[in-house]
């Protein structure tokens, strides 16, 4: 069962970006030619790459622990913050990718800015 997202106090910024990928099979004939098809039916995969401004030092120590807990192994999430996409779905499940957050204090080191990157998982 997968766990939810923490709840931070502010929505992710408008700087957030959904993106997508799209899993493809393809087979090389060996002779340059080469055939594509979709993997399976859930093959447009969401990269969500959120960004928080201004979260306090609590939400961010909550996010570092929360990261910390669930990217080694991988484990799924529920997160409840994306922005719509034409499915009209605002939940999903995601893992964490790549590096990890960058937590950057802003200019009275009393708030934090944060950025991450997600990415969609199945049948979790």
């Amino acid at each position: 069962m997968a766990v939810n997202f923490p709840t931070i106090s502010i929505p992710p910024d408008t700087e957030s970006v959904l993106s997508y990928e799209l899993r493809l099979l393809t087979n090389d004939y060996g002779d340059g030619y080469q055939s594509r098809t979709p993997d399976g039916i859930n093959n447009l995969v969401r990269i969500y790459s959120p960004s928080f401004q201004h979260i306090t030092y609590e939400e961010k120590n909550t996010l570092q622990a929360f990261y910390k807990q669930h990217a080694p192994v991988g484990n799924a999430f529920v997160v409840p913050v994306l922005p719509e996409d034409e499915t009209g779905n605002t939940t999903a499940l995601f893992i964490f990718t790549g590096s990890p957050p960058v937590f950057k204090a802003d200019e009275g080191g009393a708030l934090y800015n944060v950025t991450f990157s997600l990415r969609e998982v199945f049948g979790e």
